[in-house]
């Protein structure tokens, strides 16, 4: 237990921190954050690490010395964007560089357990933000935009969602990167998808996806500010989705993905396993 002579701080959740908030109740809250290992991933390509070892530079680097301001002997994650992970020692930190020595490699799953979100083009780079970014990290596997009949804007790839993913990526330490495709309209993001398809669509025939029996890979269709058109939505039917709603409240397109995902993946049991905080044993 922490000494009762430490000063009334605010908790923070970082390895860095020592210090606490005041309260008796609080005190077993701060001892087993600081037990709790906090690890800091960073990104690099590499399909696998040459003689153990791994030189960060640029970037990367950069976070990790001035923000993260890791040092040596200190354990940081790697992640590749394709399914590996390396659990990693610092070696030497300094100049625009971190250099790393592999301890541990772990590689993902493949899920079975999947969903894909099939997004209407949003008129703001900041709602495609928030998707993307809220939804890499909450496990959507798959992201499809297509341009719909109400999208304001044509549909162009932003090099910026790769950006979002990685930094997504780097909070969650998944090591796989969702897939993120473009599409000219609606039916072409439906030609080769494989599972479970679902619409949201506000009507007295839809059900609430909260009732819905979800299967193994699962993709949720939902349209841009403005809605899909009823086109759209009979192109979805004959695709063979179901229609469903997500509650009594107007959503915005990008929190009725989110909201929508989130259901399916609870309901695929996705989230019955806590995080690992085994992994720098």
């Amino acid at each position: 237990m922490p000494p009762l002579s430490w000063d009334l701080e605010i908790l923070t959740y970082t390895h860095h921190t020592t210090k606490i908030i005041e309260f008796d109740k609080l005190y077993l809250i701060y001892y087993e954050v600081l037990k709790m290992a906090h690890l800091f991933y960073f990104y690099s390509p590499v399909n696998e690490l040459e003689k153990d070892e791994l030189v960060i530079e640029g970037d990367e680097a950069h976070h990790a010395i001035k923000v993260a301001r890791v040092k040596p002997g200190e354990k940081v994650g790697i992640i590749n964007g394709k399914g590996k992970k390396w659990i990693c020692e610092v070696i030497h930190c300094g100049g625009k560089h971190l250099k790393l020595k592999k301890l541990k490699t772990l590689e993902e799953e493949n899920r079975i357990n999947k969903c894909t979100i099939i997004s209407g083009w949003l008129n703001r780079d900041n709602s495609i933000e928030t998707l993307v970014s809220i939804g890499t990290q909450i496990g959507i596997s798959e992201f499809r935009f297509f341009q719909a009949e109400h999208s304001t804007r044509p549909i162009k790839p932003l090099s910026k969602i790769e950006k979002w993913i990685i930094q997504s990526c780097k909070v969650t330490g998944q090591s796989k990167f969702p897939e993120v495709k473009f599409f000219k309209n609606l039916q072409l993001a439906l030609e080769d998808f494989k599972g479970s398809l679902f619409v949201a669509v506000p009507s007295e025939h839809s059900e609430p996806l909260t009732s819905i029996q979800v299967k193994d890979h699962c993709g949720l269709i939902v349209g841009p500010e403005g809605d899909l058109t009823e086109r759209e939505v009979q192109l979805s039917i004959n695709a063979g989705a179901v229609r469903v709603h997500l509650g009594p409240r107007i959503l915005k397109s990008e929190v009725a993905c989110l909201l929508g995902g989130l259901i399916i993946l609870m309901k695929q049991g996705n989230y019955e396993k806590c995080y690992e905080f085994n992994t720098l044993e």
